[in-house]
């Protein structure tokens, strides 16, 4: 009997207690209305204020032509429609029968459910608050990539193809950060490079490439501002340690990149420049071309090198039958186009050019293209295709 009656007492006691507190919390709602009004609208204004930055660096990623990530863009719609809703208490006709004022007593049911919503409202704010750091608010979608190698003006021929299947081969490895391709003046380097850019982002190997020209005069703002505008990113600092800094932060953020600096004749500091590489940042991989393999090995470090070679004889016609349509077939100039195919000694941009140039012409602007081809040893045609490079 004793025990019942414990048990009795003590639920007695916990449900006098709950009804106490109850109780309590409800008046509470309409003594503390005025504070709870005065503390949400403050609230409001903070989250408003916590989100307004948060859409600031949302704003500059999409600049940036990157993804917002999913988490972030729900916390932000949440936001949006919380400070709504509570907007809505805040403006509430209610408050004015909730309030007291010499013409009447404040309703007391009116003041009870506004304050008992604005406590509500606290809560989900203090929560959205705590929810607001994020690891991190972008990234970078893949490229949907769907032009054909001869629409982007490059023939694939297999010679090419397997060189740039190695290159990306060993651009996975992770003890390589540098890779070199080297080859004469007109082999097709900057063609190769810039298939390769293509190749490497449509298969997903990188989630970004960027490339830059160098030349024989290196300007390194000139280098900064070319790989900056790949990335879509614009320089705060006018200073050189500036934008290498700032041109290194960036190039950091990405997980997966791959940076291209083409025609390169003497030694890059990649420090200087702003290009994070090896252990400063394993997901930077660099791919450098050179006239010179001395360049590539003493000058830039590079890890592993491939020689660009002329293109062989099939390979040749096969590109100058392309470039210059279905004239080369006509009986009377089909031995000319074959002889002026082999006197463009395998240089693709020879090849190229002159395939081009002779697209629409008649029979004697072939002959009078083999006799000034014909005027020229390979040792001298070289030469003058340097001379046309660097003009």
């Amino acid at each position: 009997m004793d025990v019942v009656m414990g048990v009795i007492n003590n639920f007695a006691t916990k449900s006098a207690e709950f009804t106490v507190k109850a109780i309590g919390r409800q008046f509470g709602y309409i003594l503390y209305y005025k504070g709870n009004l005065t503390k949400m609208t403050t609230d409001v204004q903070h989250l408003e204020g916590i989100k307004d930055i948060l859409q600031h660096n949302v704003d500059e990623a999409r600049r940036n032509g990157e993804e917002i990530e999913n988490i972030v863009q729900n916390w932000l719609n949440t936001v949006d429609n919380t400070v709504a809703d509570a907007n809505e208490i805040i403006d509430s006709e209610g408050h004015a029968k909730a309030q007291c004022s010499m013409r009447h007593f404040p309703n007391l049911c009116t003041r009870h459910q506004l304050s008992r919503k604005m406590t509500n409202m606290m809560q989900t704010i203090s929560e959205l608050v705590a929810e607001r750091s994020f690891d991190k608010i972008s990234y970078r979608a893949a490229s949907q990539i769907t032009v054909t190698p001869f629409g982007r003006g490059y023939e694939a021929l297999e010679s090419r193809t397997s060189m740039l299947n190695e290159i990306i081969l060993t651009l996975k490895d992770p003890s390589i950060f540098i890779v070199g391709v080297y080859g004469i003046g007109g082999v097709g380097k900057t063609t190769l490079m810039k298939e390769l850019s293509w190749k490497a982002k449509n298969d997903g190997s990188f989630g970004t490439i960027v490339m830059a020209t160098i030349t024989s005069l290196p300007n390194l703002e000139t280098i900064r501002r070319q790989i900056a505008e790949a990335l879509d990113f614009k320089f705060n600092k006018n200073t050189e340690e500036g934008m290498a800094s700032e041109l290194r932060d960036r190039i950091t953020k990405e997980k997966r990149i791959l940076v291209i600096l083409d025609d390169i004749w003497g030694r890059l500091d990649l420090t200087e420049l702003g290009v994070p590489f090896g252990n400063d940042h394993k997901g930077c991989k660099l791919v450098v071309t050179s006239r010179d393999l001395n360049v590539l090995i003493c000058e830039m470090g590079t890890q592993k090198e491939f020689r660009l070679e002329v293109l062989l004889e099939e390979d040749s016609w096969k590109l100058f039958e392309k470039m210059a349509g279905d004239v080369v077939h006509e009986f009377n100039i089909k031995p000319i186009a074959i002889k002026v195919a082999k006197c463009c000694a395998g240089l693709p941009l020879l090849i190229v050019t002159t395939a081009k140039a002779l697209r629409k012409k008649q029979v004697s602007d072939w002959k009078d293209a083999l006799n000034e081809l014909q005027r020229f040893d390979q040792e001298g045609l070289h030469k003058k295709v340097y001379s046309t490079l660097e003009n």
